[in-house]
């Protein structure tokens, strides 16, 4: 066991999750299928915005159903080669069963094409029961808007994206959007909407993408950042390709093989460049109703309780730029 492994084992033992999801952002992740059993339904168990309708079971309509079908047998091809006929049925039966489980428990969900991607990540990793356990929370939690209304937060996301390459390199969002790219970025949906799942061949790194979106579910963007770090690592070939938009739709659609390591990084840098913004401009939005209400106020504040000078400069402080 290499040192970060046994670190992440400590944490485990110690239920300590705020170090496991610090773990989680840093290189390599989680490390292993074994501690990620272990710590991926501890950092579910651990989101806040978790919510749970009374339970009531349902039975799924047929339609839902064939297609729940359908795009499970679309995930065969992302399993492993090695794998023999026999195991790969079971896997598509055992999916099955984890997303049908998540919706009959929950009527008000329904079912979206991407949201096998997840399961199929989660199953491959945690094995049937513990993947139910973690779809549900998911499904109750930053995946809930795109299982209650479809397409509309996915696309809300897709907004999110262009807004931070546009602030990150205007000359790569500039570029993308005079061929045409930009500003919807469609291409971009799919990544949304499995967490990357359905763009990434290596189940370590569709794993890696989980570890940390797993460890930031408290922040139901943040798969925007992992997608918008995903298009500045290709800005040297977008703009090499000047104006042909189909080399850079095929470019953009085939996920990188940059490491993995180096995208959420870089996504984990974005974030904090735009929370600390966010900040800033929250600051900014309270001084200024500070001064509005020390301008409403001035003339009392001034004849009862501060002596005239003093209040000058006090005025002056908080009014100042």
């Amino acid at each position: 066991m290499n040192k970060k492994a046994s670190i992440i084992q400590i944490a485990v033992n110690k239920t300590d999750v705020e170090s496991i999801k610090y773990l989680a952002k840093t290189e390599l992740g989680l490390v292993n299928k074994e501690l990620r059993k272990k710590c991926w339904p501890m950092l579910v168990r651990n989101y806040t915005n978790y919510e749970k309708v009374k339970e009531q079971c349902i039975t799924i309509d047929e339609k839902e159903s064939q297609q729940i079908l359908v795009d499970v047998n679309r995930t065969r091809k992302h399993l492993p080669k090695d794998i023999g006929d026999y195991e790969k049925e079971k896997f598509m039966s055992e999916l099955y069963d984890v997303i049908v489980a998540v919706l009959e428990r929950n009527p008000d969900l329904r079912y979206y094409q991407g949201f096998n991607m997840v399961c199929s990540v989660l199953l491959i990793t945690l094995g049937k029961d513990d993947a139910i356990m973690v779809a549900e929370y998911l499904a109750l939690g930053p995946l809930r808007d795109m299982l209650q209304t479809g397409l509309e937060p996915a696309l809300e996301r897709l907004l999110m994206v262009r807004d931070i390459v546009a602030v990150r390199d205007v000359k790569l969002y500039r570029h993308l959007e005079s061929i045409g790219i930009m500003p919807t970025a469609h291409f971009a949906l799919s990544w949304i909407m499995t967490w990357c799942a359905d763009a990434i061949n290596d189940i370590d790194d569709a794993a890696r993408i989980f570890d940390f979106l797993l460890a930031s579910v408290d922040d139901i963007d943040m798969c925007a950042y992992i997608c918008a770090s995903i298009i500045l690592s290709r800005k040297g070939q977008l703009l090499a390709f000047g104006e042909d938009i189909d080399a850079a739709y095929i470019t953009l659609s085939e996920f990188p093989h940059t490491n993995i390591n180096v995208i959420i990084n870089n996504a984990l840098t974005l974030y904090n460049a735009s929370f600390l913004f966010r900040i800033m401009q929250k600051s900014y939005h309270c001084l200024t109703e500070l001064r509005h209400r020390v301008s409403e106020t001035t003339l009392t504040i001034a004849n009862t309780v501060v002596p005239t000078l003093e209040f000058t400069r006090w005025t002056a402080l908080v009014s100042s730029p």
